[in-house]
């Protein structure tokens, strides 16, 4: 079993329902590593654009927002930019300008704003350059210039050095002897035979057999598939760098084309799809009964991995660390005796260089803000009928009739419903009658002939309290949302009125099917508990 595949078993085991995912899918929120594009060499440069005095009533305008845009590799085919005032509709900027600097943008504004936001973007969202929104403040300027590098997040309001020197910028183990390694530049024949690859596990370096370009479409930077002479051992899949040797003193050596930097670490990336890393029958999650809980997780790039108990979930003190062992297949258990139910938790990984704290991505309950996961028993969360209400069965598929519901949206207007329980999990499962005499609530849906109910997400999506969200954005897989709860602060809350509601559902024999978008978080990159528990893994940037 794949180790989002338990994710999914987890999710049935407290719902306890049929439950129908979404496109189980690979998340490419950092394509810009993955390609190679034609590069033109060119010394850096802090020259200021000669650009021309824009003027907003040439484009009919009270304001105008003019973007500036340098990429390193110069190839601006397909580039945009996603552009919105905040809180109103986005809209595609193309860039039609260009100085000294680069390409540039302009959005014209006819009514004055204070904020825009922004995505440098190439296409319809093939890719983006920087994956989160960035803003800007116009604040009562008439003309608001800023500079944007490739790569760079910074919003600049003065033209930034555009630096073209080599940089080795990223690399992955895509198997036990190739990785790909990703540079600003194209490395030349010199420089890639004098590719270094070291192990921190000691002992010499790792012959290079070969290094050749390669080009994957849709990213920034080139690319090089670097072959190993050896496989790599299971002790060195996260030890690995990579680094260019020093030239030889020599006159009579030709100068590279360009200046070289950068020593750059290892990411296990496709190797970990080996069948040693793959951890099919685990049970990952804490394990909880009121004699013992057994942690487990899985981070097969960790060299050390610490559980951080907190006896009251919701305060940040916790005990002395716990040091996991580790297992087979990268997995890591600890075992604690007593009864930990309902307290919070944590875990802190170290990996490349260093040691992130985040919540267990399948743990089954969490704190309100996402931020600590939650012990839980799920024998003591079960409703009174729980393991005597049958699930609803259809003897054919196709005479499934579904109906789309919103948790919140589905009670939280409706009068008959006691209003403690509006936009709730108990307000699914409430059944009414209007004055008119028509159901309402479930027993609307039985009125239209409704057999099952497709629940739009569910799983936390670490929104503040009350606020309305889709759910399209999960911040833990395994944990119902505490916001659909009568009480938003009771991480136990969430489980046991989600229970209640389906197996009153299913004793209305209408069945439970959970929309659940894995391709849909709520962070990525350093504050992920996901990326902190397996770098670039569950987010994939591969090529394919």
């Amino acid at each position: 079993m794949h180790v989002f595949q338990t994710v999914i078993v987890a999710v049935a085991l407290i719902a306890g329902s049929l439950c129908s995912v979404g496109h189980f899918a690979s998340i490419g929120a950092t394509a810009e590593i993955c390609a190679a594009l034609p590069v033109t060499i060119a010394p850096p440069t802090t020259a200021a654009p000669n650009s021309r005095a824009f003027d907003p009533a040439t484009f009919g305008a009270k304001q105008l927002l003019v973007v500036h845009y340098a990429r390193t590799d110069q190839n601006y085919n397909g580039w945009n930019v996603w552009a919105w005032v905040v809180d109103q509709t986005g809209q595609q900027l193309e860039f039609k300008g260009a100085d000294d600097y680069g390409p540039y943008a302009v959005m014209p504004l006819r009514v004055a704003a204070p904020r825009v936001g922004f995505i440098v973007r190439k296409g319809e969202w093939e890719a983006k350059d920087i994956d989160a929104d960035r803003f800007v403040d116009l604040n009562d300027r008439r003309v608001t210039e800023v500079w944007l590098r490739s790569g760079d997040a910074v919003v600049h309001t003065t033209p930034p050095v555009i630096d073209r020197t080599l940089r080795l910028t990223a690399a992955f183990l895509d198997a036990r002897n190739i990785i790909m390694l990703a540079s600003t530049t194209p490395l030349d024949a010199a420089q890639q035979k004098r590719l270094v690859v070291s192990s921190g596990a000691g002992g010499k370096p790792i012959n290079v057999l070969s290094a050749k370009p390669v080009t994957v479409p849709g990213a920034e930077g080139s690319m090089t598939r670097v072959e190993l002479a050896r496989s790599v051992k299971d002790d060195e899949i996260s030890s690995l760098s990579v680094d260019i040797a020093p030239r030889m003193p020599s006159t009579a050596a030709p100068k590279s084309s360009n200046t070289e930097r950068a020593t750059v670490r290892v990411f296990a990336r496709g190797v970990l799809e080996d069948p040693a890393f793959i951890a099919v029958d685990a049970e990952l999650g804490a394990r909880c009964t009121p004699e013992r809980t057994v942690f487990r997780t899985w981070s097969p790039v960790s060299t050390k991995v610490e559980l951080l108990i907190n006896d009251r979930a919701q305060q940040p003190e916790t005990r002395a660390p716990i040091q996991l062992t580790r297992g087979a297949h990268g997995v890591w258990e600890a075992t604690v005796t007593g009864d930990l139910h309902g307290k919070g938790y944590s875990y802190r990984f170290t990996h490349y260089g260093d040691s992130p704290i985040v919540p267990d991505i399948h743990a089954f309950a969490a704190t309100a803000d996402s931020t600590r996961s939650v012990i839980v028993d799920l024998d003591r969360l079960k409703p009174a009928n729980w393991d005597s209400t049958p699930l609803p069965v259809m003897a054919r598929a196709t005479d499934e009739v579904l109906y789309e519901i919103h948790v919140r949206d589905f009670s939280i207007a409706d009068q008959t419903c006691p209003p403690e329980i509006r936009g709730t999990y108990r307000g699914l499962a409430h059944g009414g009658t209007a004055r008119d005499g028509r159901g309402t609530g479930i027993n609307h849906l039985k009125d239209l002939g409704i057999t099952a109910v497709h629940l739009m997400p569910v799983q936390d999506f670490s929104a503040a309290p009350n606020a309305y969200n889709w759910g399209y954005w999960t911040a833990l897989f395994n944990v119902p949302e505490s916001n659909y709860a009568s009480d938003h602060e009771d991480p136990l809350a969430a489980i046991r009125e989600f229970r209640t509601a389906i197996e009153q559902l299913h004793a209305a024999h209408v069945r439970v099917i959970m929309d659940v978008a894995y391709n849909h978080t709520s962070s990525s990159g350093a504050t992920s508990p996901f990326d902190g528990t397996v770098p670039y893994w569950f987010f994939r940037t591969t090529p394919d």
